[in-house]
């Protein structure tokens, strides 16, 4: 048997492979196909080749590897659909939970396939940015489920099929296994390709190409394991590659040409060792089309046991790779580049970077709400904080387990950062940290001893000469008074937060005090000086580009013009509040503001409005306020009771509210 004829055994593998998905893809019925294999087997490049031309695949997800060879059977789907959304969904490597909205709008009809690749990503890194990789993973598992219901394909590939998420254990499934062929295979696989003169059946996964070039470069012999191949490249790459192939394995995902051209500049490197990576095949992305180039995960892992083993000079710099990723963030705006330099910094001991980019990266990760990955970071920085350095990572990692509603280990978290500047001498930031001692209490409805920490953090701000702080505690001080119902006390010293604001220059601080005296002549029924601090509000909120204030100030115009009988003015007061708060997801608001309309429009008599935004009110309310819920469901009732039931049930067709509320309220029941 000569050479080429020899792997024919073998062919049938990946045709027996591109059978099972022929025989998926022709079933009409929606369903889950999982694809699994080891690293460099050709998941990616089985579901890139033999596509039928009338296949559409709308939406892929990418957040981990970047195959370029699926992405090649995707792009001019892509592209002749003119949908650039979609494409910068892909290009820019967006996390899950960036993709969850758009896959919604994807799917214009069930003709389609949707493809989730490498769900193994998920579980890499920080643990808390793996937990949240996964958590998102299982939002828009639970949507590709429901996909699958409405007759959608969705592929997912992972190396092993435990690691898909559990949403989707239900889903009607396929599965094809890709086993890894031994090196003496691939080889054999990769001449009897070249050698038939035709365009092989599938683009040759990494792992492949890999075997292929090394065997013949070494002139025919294979390797026993993958590691092994790996150190066998290694050796023969001249020493600036070799750095480069250390850094990148060592880089933590995929990077941009950008990344790499500045890693050669600023390392000193020769401009041709990029060059020699992709003669080898080693990197995905090497050609001028590709902004985004990569190592296989496999070749990543591979090369870092090698260098930690080898410990040689080819270890790589990891404040130059933190500072190119910094850079990197700063420039996408994506705090997980910073997350990635701040782990360059720590893993190459540099402190001092890693303290001044942590600041960065917990501002961020704090105003989205991402509480877990805040704390493992500042756990990590503490570690090795000292001094005054200590005393400010304590507060922050403090205010994390406040805002997680941990308040006893934040209280005892601010005791040690308090101790900490008391010993230095930093009076300021004592009374900063009494100031946020007083909120924990306030936050537990323990307003004796909120009060008794604002009074001494405004104290100690006066004789620091720290008008700000200061000003921070006279208004939580003021809101004391309100919540005890002290309106009095309130308005005085909200009055005199409003003065020192306005000395101060602070114009959020002005707007938040604007919307609290707004609230205290609401209480006092005092509408006109109500609308008048409300109105100015509004207009500081606009400026600011400030939406989650100017939600809560639309809602309060719209309750105070409501009780001045001015309807109609009350009505785009709330649907403008209610818009926003869609928009920044505060269901709270939102179906707060549902009621109000809905009691609004019931009170006045017109019963579809009415109902249309109670049944908002009740459905958005039903999992975070269930007592809010029931009273909106109540008001149903009883504009049910008052309406009867045919016409209720004509109402409720006119608001196009769900057959179930009309049964439940009016009480009727179609089953026989």
């Amino acid at each position: 048997m000569n050479e080429v004829e020899q792997p024919a055994a073998h062919l049938p593998l990946f045709a027996a492979a591109r059978e099972r998905l022929a025989e998926y893809r022709a079933d009409p019925r929606g369903a889950l196909l999982v694809v699994t294999g080891p690293a460099g087997a050709g998941k990616s490049t089985l579901l890139g080749s033999a596509r039928p031309a009338d296949e559409r695949i709308v939406l892929a997800c990418f957040p981990g590897a970047f195959p370029r060879e699926l992405l090649g059977a995707i792009g001019l789907a892509l592209l002749a659909r003119n949908d650039a959304r979609l494409h910068d969904a892909i290009a820019r490597d967006m996390p899950y939970a960036a993709q969850l909205d758009t896959l919604e709008e994807a799917l214009p009809a069930a003709d389609v396939t949707l493809v989730l690749e490498d769900v193994d990503y998920a579980h890499d890194g920080f643990p808390a940015q793996s937990r949240s990789r996964r958590r998102e993973l299982g939002e828009l598992a639970a949507r590709l489920r429901d996909c699958i219901a409405r007759g959608c394909r969705v592929i997912v590939t992972a190396e092993d099929a435990a690691l898909l998420p559990e949403e989707l254990a239900g889903a009607p499934r396929a599965a094809i296994a890709l086993p890894e062929l031994a090196p003496d295979e691939r080889v054999a696989l990769w001449r009897a390709c070249e050698g038939a003169g035709e365009p092989p059946p599938f683009v040759h996964p990494l792992g492949l190409r890999l075997a292929a070039a090394a065997a013949l470069r070494s002139g025919g012999a294979a390797h026993a394991d993958f590691e092994a191949l790996c150190l066998h490249v290694w050796c023969h790459l001249p020493p600036d590659a070799r750095a480069l192939l250390s850094a990148l394995a060592h880089a933590g995902g995929r990077v941009t040409r950008g990344f790499v051209r500045a890693l050669v500049r600023d390392a000193g490197m020769a401009a041709q060792a990029p060059d020699a990576l992709a003669a080898w095949g080693l990197i995905e992305g090497a050609s001028e089309a590709d902004n985004r180039m990569s190592l296989n995960p496999a070749v990543a892992r591979a090369v870092q046991e090698l260098v930690a083993r080898r410990a040689e000079d080819s270890a790589p710099n990891w404040t130059l790779l933190g500072n190119l990723w910094t850079e990197a963030g700063r420039r996408s705006r994506t705090v997980w580049d910073l997350i990635r330099g701040l782990g360059m910094y720590l893993a190459g001991g540099n402190f001092q970077a890693a303290y001044e980019l942590h600041r960065e990266v917990i501002e961020q990760l704090l105003s989205a709400g991402a509480l877990d990955p805040a704390e493992e970071i500042l756990r990590h920085i503490l570690a090795q904080a000292q001094g005054r350095t200590r005393a400010v990572v304590l507060g922050n990692l403090a205010i994390v387990r406040k805002n997680l509603g941990d308040y006893g280990a934040a209280r005892d978290l601010y005791e040690e950062a308090r101790q900490h500047f008391d010993a230095l001498g930093d009076r300021t930031n004592v009374a900063r940290v009494l100031h946020q001692l007083g909120n924990t209490h306030y936050l537990q409805g323990d307003m004796e001893a909120a009060l008794r920490h604002y009074e001494q953090s405004r104290a100690i701000a006066a004789d620091c000469g720290d008008e700000s702080v200061g000003t921070a505690a006279r208004i939580q001080i003021a809101n004391i008074h309100f919540v005890r119902g002290d309106m009095e006390h309130a308005a005085y010293h909200y009055e005199q937060g409003l003065a020192d604001a306005e000395r101060l220059g602070d114009r959020r601080m002005r707007c938040a005090v604007l919307l609290q005296l707004g609230h205290v002549h609401f209480a006092r029924e005092s509408l006109l000086e109500a609308d008048e601090m409300l109105e100015r509000a509004d207009g500081l909120a606009r400026e600011l580009s400030d939406g989650p204030t100017r939600a809560r100030v639309l809602q309060l115009r719209g309750l105070t013009a409501k009780n001045r009988g001015d309807i109609d003015r009350a009505a785009a007061f709330f649907r403008d509040a209610i818009a926003i708060a869609a928009s920044l997801r505060d269901r709270a608001l939102e179906g707060a503001t549902h009621y109000h309309l809905g009691q609004m429009h019931a009170d006045r008599g017109d019963p579809v409005p009415a109902l249309a935004h109670l049944a908002a009110a009740a459905h958005i309310l039903s999992d975070i306020a269930a007592k809010e819920a029931r009273t909106a469901w109540e008001v149903i009732q009883e504009l049910a009771a008052q309406l009867g039931r045919e016409r209720f049930r004509q109402v409720a067709l006119q608001a196009a509210v769900p057959w179930v509320i009309i049964e439940d309220a009016s009480g009727e029941d179609d089953t026989h």
